[in-house]
C-alpha cells in the first residue's frame, strides 16, 4: 500500500516559489558555480546525500510520486531537520526537473569538492585524471568506476564536465559523496604532481599494452582525455608512460569511460587480495 504525504505541505500551484526558482536556475552551470549549490534528482541520490551529511537546503516532492517506504523515510529525515519541503504537480516538477523518468523527488544541496592540495596517493594506489572529458555522463560513470574498483580520488581538470551537473550526478550514483573529487585547473594540478612522488600514466589506444605493464608500488595518476582532441598540451609534458587496451584490428576505439574502467581494473589488479 502506498503511503501519505504528510498533511500541510505548502502545495505550489501556479505560484512559484523562493526553492523552485533555485531549481530552475541551477540548470545553469554558472549559477551553480556562483551560488555553490546542485540539484539532486531520485531517491537513491538525495538518500545518499543524507548519509553523506551533505548540507541540505531543500526537498521537492511530486504529487503523484511513489510515496513507499524509502520516500517516507526520506521525508521523515528531512521533516526532522526542520528543512523546507514542497509538493508540487507533477508537470511541474517534470519541466523543472526535465528527466523523463524522474522518480519525483529532488533536494537544492550545498556543494561540496576536495581540495586538490588534500588528495593523497598510497602505495600502490591510484588517481584517476579526466582531462577535458566534456561528456556528463561518461564522467559520472568514470567517478562511480573509480570508487567501485577502489582508487583514492578523482581529479576533473579543465575543460571537464561540471562535477555537479545533474548528468554527472545522476551518473556517478552518490560515489562523488563518497570518494575524493577535486576540480583543478592544469596549473594546479602540475603543482600538485610535482610536490608528490607519483607516476603519471595516460591512456593511449597506441600506448604499452595494458596486460604487458608490470605491477609496481609507486602511486599512480591515470589521465584520461577527451576522445577527439586527446590529452591537453600542459599534461603531455608530465606523463611518464601511455598504456592502452589491445583491441581487435577491425574495431573502433573503445569510449573513454570503458576504457578508463578496464585500465583502472588492471592497474589495481591485486590491491585488494
Amino acid at each position: 500500500m502506498l503511503g501519505v504525504l504528510p498533511t500541510g505541505w505548502p502545495t505550489i500551484g501556479s505560484m512559484t516559489s523562493k526553492l523552485i526558482s533555485t531549481i530552475r536556475n541551477l540548470r545553469y552551470r554558472k549559477a551553480r558555480r556562483r551560488r555553490g549549490l546542485g540539484v539532486l534528482d531520485g531517491v537513491r541520490l538525495v538518500e545518499e546525500a543524507i548519509d553523506a551529511n551533505l548540507v541540505i537546503r531543500g526537498a521537492v516532492v511530486a504529487d503523484d510520486a511513489d510515496t513507499g517506504e524509502r520516500i517516507q523515510s526520506i521525508i521523515h529525515r528531512l521533516e526532522s531537520a526542520s528543512l523546507p519541503l514542497e509538493r508540487i504537480g507533477r508537470t511541474e516538477f517534470d519541466e523543472i526537473i526535465q528527466t523523463e523518468t524522474s522518480q519525483g523527488i529532488l533536494a537544492v544541496v550545498e556543494q561540496t569538492s576536495t581540495n586538490v592540495s588534500d588528495i593523497e596517493i598510497g602505495a600502490g594506489g591510484l588517481g584517476l585524471a579526466l582531462d577535458a572529458v566534456q561528456d556528463p555522463g561518461n564522467v559520472g560513470t568514470m567517478i562511480r568506476s573509480a570508487h567501485a574498483l577502489g582508487a583514492s580520488a578523482v581529479f576533473l581538470l579543465s575543460g571537464t564536465a561540471d562535477l555537479w551537473n545533474p548528468k554527472v550526478l545522476r551518473a556517478a550514483m552518490g560515489s562523488s559523496f563518497k570518494l575524493p573529487v577535486a576540480v583543478a585547473d592544469h596549473v594546479e594540478f602540475l603543482g600538485w604532481k610535482m610536490s608528490h612522488e607519483v607516476e603519471v600514466v595516460a591512456g593511449d589506444v597506441g600506448g604499452i599494452p595494458i596486460d604487458g605493464f608490470g605491477k609496481r608500488s609507486t602511486p599512480r595518476v591515470l589521465i584520461v582525455s577527451n576522445e577527439g582532441a586527446g590529452i591537453s598540451p600542459e599534461i603531455q609534458n608530465v606523463v611518464d608512460e601511455r598504456i592502452g587496451i589491445p583491441i581487435v584490428d577491425d574495431a573502433e576505439s573503445l569510449n573513454v569511460a570503458t576504457a578508463a574502467g578496464i585500465l583502472m581494473h588492471e592497474l589495481l589488479k591485486g590491491r585488494h587480495k
